[in-house]
């Protein structure tokens, strides 16, 4: 306690002290001198003073803190305010802590955002790199198509055979190979060791599958590149089983062509059939040779076919059948019967 709170409570000691010893002497007086107040019997009168006396030792006190001390003052008079604002800044205070949570909140869902926006972007570069990987791979070709005569376009056949399963499978494969490889190194100027590339894994399950089919089976040597007349054919390998896909005499298309037209029209029906017949044995799964082509035709049989055509002149049905058994490796050999209608 400080020397000024000493003070204040020395002074209300005395002060009480004194009214406490004048309210006494009072009562006494009143009590032994036998006056009256307001009618009052002497000893209630005397308990009168007593009580009026202790009133105003409170008062006094109360008096003296609210004089001497703001503290008092502030606690007598605005304890009612200071409770309202203690309640205003608790409102205030859970509003706020709300909006905290709220903010809180947003900048987790945002984190998250943030968080998935980095994801699509790490994916994004992921795309950019690979498709910068496959541009530069283009630009390679590009700039080899600019620079030389392309050989073979990627996916184009190389070369078709047919190979001996079995036991013997891998080395059949291997003379399939270096026989393919020497009808290309007849084209070029000097020989070059292994002209021929075959991926090692497609090489691998192709000898694995000839191991367990006895019968021949059709290989072709798929270019896995582009590649410009000179360099070296990476390929891979595509096996099929060569199955018979027609018998002989098997009809494979047939059309009506009218006798009574021109030559030359007549020529143009008989084209179309041969069209619908290639569609057909492809269809039938018949594969075409390194060159494209799954049988040939010459125009010579064209025109005498159409000749014998315009001979009936009048609606004719041509079939066109299968000359021979034809199996899956080709060629496609057909031959025509005529009929009029």
């Amino acid at each position: 306690m400080g020397y000024f709170g000493l003070k204040i409570v020395l002074l209300l000691l005395v002060l009480s002290g004194t009214i406490a010893y004048i309210g006494n002497f009072l009562g006494k007086s009143v009590g032994k001198k036998r006056l009256t107040l307001f009618g009052l019997r002497p000893r209630y009168t005397a308990n009168f003073f007593t009580v009026v006396s202790g009133m105003l030792i409170a008062l006094l006190t109360l008096s003296s803190l609210l004089i001497i001390s703001k503290d008092a003052q502030t606690a007598f008079f605005g304890l009612e305010k200071l409770q309202q604002a203690i309640h205003e800044k608790t409102g205030l205070l859970n509003q706020k802590s709300e909006e905290l949570l709220q903010i809180k909140a947003e900048l987790d869902n945002k984190t998250q955002q943030r968080q998935l926006i980095q994801g699509e972007l790490t994916l994004a570069r992921s795309e950019i790199s690979s498709l910068l990987s496959i541009k530069e791979k283009l630009n390679k070709e590009i700039s080899k198509t600019r620079q030389g005569t392309i050989f073979f376009r990627i996916g184009e056949v190389v070369a078709v055979g047919l190979v001996e399963g079995g036991a013997a499978a891998a080395e059949n494969l291997n003379h399939f190979l270096q026989t393919a490889e020497q009808n290309y190194l007849a084209l070029k100027d000097k020989n070059v060791a292994g002209l021929i590339q075959v991926d090692p894994q497609s090489f691998t399950q192709t000898i694995e599958i000839l191991k367990g089919l006895p019968e021949p089976c059709l290989v072709k040597l798929i270019s896995a590149s582009n590649v410009i007349f000179g360099e070296k054919i990476p390929v891979t390998l595509k096996i099929y089983k060569n199955e018979m896909v027609f018998q002989k005499g098997d009809q494979i298309a047939a059309v009506l062509i009218d006798g009574r037209l021109p030559r030359d029209k007549i020529e143009e029906e008989i084209k179309k059939l041969l069209s619908a017949v290639h569609l057909a044995a492809t269809q039938k799964g018949i594969q075409p040779d390194a060159q494209g082509a799954i049988g040939e035709i010459s125009y010579s049989e064209i025109f005498e076919l159409a000749k014998k055509i315009k001979q009936f002149n009048q609606l004719t049905e041509v079939v066109a059948q299968a000359a021979k058994d034809i199996y899956t490796s080709g060629p496609l050999r057909v031959e025509f019967s005529i009929k009029a209608k």
